[in-house]
């Protein structure tokens, strides 16, 4: 994706507990008039699988569960704008292989900017 100058999406993750994973999309802009009117925020939790794990010989990121779309009403100039948001994995998932994804879609589904809590 081409960089929106004046445009910064940051994702972060918290600790695995009790089968849920925080996740929090934290956004600034220095004008709102830089996002298409509609835009909205996604998170995804998001499993990183090595090669050679669970039969497969290629790696693969599987989607565990999805929220959205989160509005972004609020969203101010030159002031952080978050979401914060408890997503469940399901059964058979590995928490240590979890990953944040955050990413925000226009209205007729252009991904504007993505961002990962880390880079694997």
């Amino acid at each position: 994706l081409p960089r929106t100058p004046g445009l910064r999406l940051q994702v972060a993750s918290g600790p695995a507990w009790q089968g849920y994973f925080g996740l929090q999309l934290r956004l600034t802009v220095d004008r709102p008039s830089r996002l298409p009117a509609g835009t909205t925020a996604w998170l995804a939790l998001v499993e990183q699988i090595p090669a050679g794990a669970e039969g497969s010989t290629l790696p693969r990121q599987l989607v565990r569960s999805v929220a959205g779309p989160l509005p972004l009403a609020g969203l101010r100039a030159g002031r952080p704008f978050s979401h914060l948001q408890a997503l469940r994995w399901p059964e058979g998932a590995r928490p240590e292989r979890l990953q944040a994804r955050g990413w925000l879609e226009a209205r007729d589904g252009r991904v504007i900017a993505m961002a990962a809590d880390r880079c694997d």
